[in-house]
């Protein structure tokens, strides 16, 4: 069955982005709705291979700033819409029908999780090569950069061949028939370091707690907003909240993410440091160590 079709101003500027090379095609950018116009959406920045910028993005659309420059990404006066999650995906044009195919295990995800389902579109950017799609999907993956990159993270998996019966089966394909680039590093870790995607994702409120934008301290961030670092090109790691107030939002590039939680899940589990407790994302490993073994006990 055909698509519904919507239309999409896109972005056609050069631009340079410092981003790692990614096995996958897929290309991205958030959207905005065009005001006044029904089914209407405009990209916010020339689309991305990589899904690390997203994190900046969301983190800066909450506290309502600018997202600074970062690589060469940057978000000056175009706020990413909080009301819902908007996403152009690019996308060779021999790889739509397995792409779609895959859509429906996200679906499935999302209705466990007890959130709007992701809806998909097709626009008028459809040419002999490559072809761009719309995706409409939950608030909720764009409230913490850590769901935005799960979300993420998920949407590109489905650009490689697999079965299709189950979400679990169709990553286990992926490690074990693809195995090699930086998403099956991902996927092979989220498995080593035994955590379940879908068990996260269901109690994804309780392992992000109060501090959903860094796993640090939201309230402070927050209070802080005016003091923080919005102009630079180089990142230096890690990067805290320092004496003066300042807090630089490079510090979220490239620490915000899946990989990261996975990251500083593993620290905690083998060196109990303080270290572990000032970087992004700290508080999230602390609370999902904590809901497991919570579990533990109840069994």
């Amino acid at each position: 069955m055909a698509l519904k079709q919507v239309d999409l101003q896109i972005v056609t500027e050069s631009n340079y982005y410092n981003q790692l090379q990614q096995n996958s095609e897929i290309e991205w950018s958030f959207l905005n709705r065009v005001k006044g116009k029904k089914n209407s959406f405009k990209e916010l920045f020339l689309k991305v291979k990589c899904r690390e910028y997203f994190g900046g993005a969301v983190v800066c659309a909450n506290l309502d700033i600018d997202t600074p420059k970062i690589y060469g990404f940057s978000l000056k006066d175009k706020r990413l819409s909080l009301k819902e999650t908007l996403l152009s995906v690019s996308l060779p044009k021999a790889d739509i029908p397995n792409f779609l195919e895959h859509l429906p295990l996200l679906r499935k995800i999302e209705k466990q999780m007890g959130i709007k389902m992701t809806r998909k579109y097709s626009t008028q950017h459809n040419d002999a090569d490559y072809t761009k799609l719309v995706l409409i999907g939950d608030k909720k993956w764009v409230s913490s950069p850590l769901l935005i990159s799960i979300y993420t993270q998920i949407i590109r998996s489905f650009t490689y061949k697999t079965t299709t019966t189950s979400f679990k089966s169709h990553i286990k394909e992926l490690i074990t028939k693809i195995a090699y680039g930086n998403d099956v590093i991902i996927f092979q870790s989220i498995e080593s370091k035994g955590v379940d995607l879908m068990h996260l994702l269901i109690n994804i409120d309780k392992v992000l707690g109060d501090n959903p934008l860094t796993g640090l301290n939201d309230a402070y961030l927050r209070s802080k907003k005016s003091s923080i670092i919005v102009e630079y090109s180089t990142i230096s790691l890690p990067i805290t909240i320092v004496g003066s107030g300042q807090w630089s939002i490079s510090s979220n590039h490239s620490r915000h993410g899946i990989g990261s939680f996975l990251e500083a899940l593993s620290y905690r589990r083998n060196n109990k440091s303080e270290y572990v407790s000032k970087t992004i994302g700290a508080s999230w490993s602390k609370n999902y160590l904590e809901l497991l073994n919570e579990e533990i006990i109840k069994d």
